[in-house]
Parts: structure tokens; C-alpha cells; sequence
């Protein structure tokens, strides 16, 4: 490689790295969103996760197992009365563990989530009958999504989130 390319490779990676850091400092300096804000994020991401898993799926319709509970968050910068929601599980009762529709409901709900924040997928369960996999964001939430022979489930949990709307 040339000087001039060592120069502007050096240039590009110093830029590339001063930008990630700005990135990376505006969110441990941002505060929480509300937990009514958060639940209407996390609420989105799941109605946009359930359209494109019907989508792969054919067939079928999403239907909430449970109702969605509210238990006590943990104190923190967000201040010390804080809450985490789980949301209902939703339940499609079509099976994506077989191929090809096991890879692309993955690579769905991890090009969808990550349009919301999330970060890739971490498998938890990869069995030939089940397969599950959860995703995280930068506020402490958990998106989860599971399928098995009978059934496909999506649920989150919001991180500890400041009280009100």
C-alpha cells in the first residue's frame, strides 16, 4: 500500500472510531425512556416482528398466551422508583424449526430488532425440535423469541425504566 493510502486508511479509522465513541458516550448519557415510552417502543417492535413472522410462516395468528405484568425495577440513574414489564407472550401456533423457514424467521427477527436497537441474537436452545434465541438493547430489555414442533413465541421485558408516562 501506497503513503497516501496508509494515510487515508489511518485517517478513516481514527474517524470511524472518534464517531463510535460519541455514539457510544450520547447513550450512557442519555436517560431511560419512561415506562410508558418504553412499552410503546418494545410494543412496536413486537407488532413489526409478528407481520414478518407471518410472513415467513404462510400462515397463521399471533395470540397473546397471558397479559402483560409489571414487577420492580431496579435504582438507578433513572431515578429510584422504576419498573420492568414483561410483556403478554405472543403465540403463533405454526412451527419454524424446520429449514429454510428456522434461518430466515432468524435472520427476520434480528434485521427487524435491530431497526428497533437490538443487538444480534444470542441462541440459547438450538435443538432439532426447538430453537430459541434472545436479543438485548442498550436500556436493559430482552427480546426473546422461541419456536418448537407445535408453536412460535415472542415476548420482551423492558429494562428498569423511570415510572410514568
Amino acid at each position: 500500500m501506497s503513503w497516501p493510502g496508509i494515510a487515508l486508511a489511518v485517517l478513516l479509522t481514527a474517524a470511524l472510531t472518534l464517531t463510535a465513541c460519541a455514539d457510544k458516550e450520547n447513550i450512557v448519557n442519555q436517560l431511560p425512556p419512561t415506562s410508558e415510552e418504553a412499552v410503546q417502543h418494545y410494543d412496536m417492535v413486537v407488532e413489526a416482528l409478528r407481520g414478518s413472522l407471518i410472513e415467513v410462516a404462510g400462515t397463521g395468528e399471533w395470540s397473546p398466551l397471558d397479559e402483560a405484568e409489571t414487577s420492580p425495577g431496579v435504582e438507578s440513574a433513572a431515578g429510584a422508583e422504576t419498573v420492568v414489564v414483561h410483556s403478554p407472550v405472543w403465540v403463533l401456533e405454526v412451527s419454524l424449526v424446520d429449514e429454510p423457514q428456522r434461518s430466515n424467521a432468524l435472520a427476520t427477527v434480528e434485521a427487524v430488532a435491530t431497526e428497533y436497537g437490538f443487538a444480534d441474537a444470542v441462541t440459547y436452545v438450538d435443538e432439532p425440535t426447538e430453537f430459541a434465541v434472545v436479543l438485548a438493547d442498550g436500556f436493559g430489555a430482552e427480546l426473546r423469541f422461541a419456536t418448537s414442533k407445535t408453536a412460535t413465541t415472542l415476548r420482551y421485558t423492558t429494562g428498569s425504566h423511570p415510572v410514568g408516562g
